[in-house]
């Protein structure tokens, strides 16, 4: 299965851990945080990666070098063709590397996936016709930014920081969740975004709103929590719960 990962963010707020390293690659316990997400994800059966960078991005050999310690899986740097371009106009000039089934990540996410998530990955891959986001119970401190039909689990409503479009929902017939970072797509969705839409600077919640418009997009609740490493905060607490679970 082939992965693309979101690794083009600014890291506004890591400066002082990214002065001279993009942010995926700075060191947690001993380890860039790169390693830790794609041993998560080849432990999921994923063997082909997709690297999406930031244009101006300086570590390009530094990537590279990263990527000798996993020399079994096939990978693409792919830098954005548009300046500060989005996330999502990252993945729309990768389009000719992707395969017509893949998934997409966000590369400041870490997670302990449970027992049913590899299940759940190879049947979603295998039988959804339609994109399929991962999503989680908002959990203790978490900010909800989608909502889903109880129902059908076709999502509802979708703001990246979770705004006061969220606040009133009828809870009876939908529930909020948080996006884990995880979504599976068919590049024939992406292409028809493209013929629809002329915009230049194009994040993944611009795509994930027009597949919701077209009441494309489902999602799949996942009982798990995860980490956003892009605050300082969430970088101390993956060293903490890394030590915890003695994972390294």
């Amino acid at each position: 299965m082939q992965l693309v990962i979101l690794l083009g963010g600014k890291a506004n707020r890591l400066k002082l851990l990214t002065e001279s390293s993009p942010k995926s690659l700075v060191k947690v316990l001993g380890r860039p945080f790169l390693f830790y997400v794609i041993t998560i994800y080849k432990s999921l059966g994923f063997t082909n990666f997709i690297f999406l960078i930031r244009k101006d991005d300086r570590h390009k050999a530094l990537f590279h070098k990263f990527m000798k310690e996993f020399s079994s899986l096939k990978y693409e740097l792919v830098e954005d063709q548009v300046f500060d371009g989005g996330t999502g106009r990252g993945l729309i000039d990768s389009l000719q590397y992707l395969d017509e089934k893949f998934w997409v990540a966000n590369g400041d996410s870490w997670f302990e996936f449970p027992s049913t998530f590899v299940k759940n990955i190879k049947l979603i891959y295998d039988k959804s016709l339609e994109p399929v986001i991962f999503i989680s119970k908002p959990n203790f401190g978490d900010s909800s930014n989608l909502i889903y039909d109880k129902n059908s689990y076709r999502v509802i409503k979708y703001s990246k920081n979770g705004n006061s479009l969220l606040e009133n929902f009828d809870s009876i017939t939908s529930s909020k969740g948080v996006d884990f970072g995880l979504i599976f797509l068919h590049k024939t969705d992406i292409h028809l975004y493209t013929t629809k839409n002329n915009k230049v600077i194009i994040d993944m919640g611009d795509i994930y709103a027009w597949l919701i418009k077209y009441n494309l997009l489902k999602c799949l609740v996942i009982n798990s929590g995860f980490i956003d490493i892009g605050t300082y905060k969430g970088w101390s607490s993956l060293s903490t719960c890394l030590n915890l679970n003695n994972v390294n």
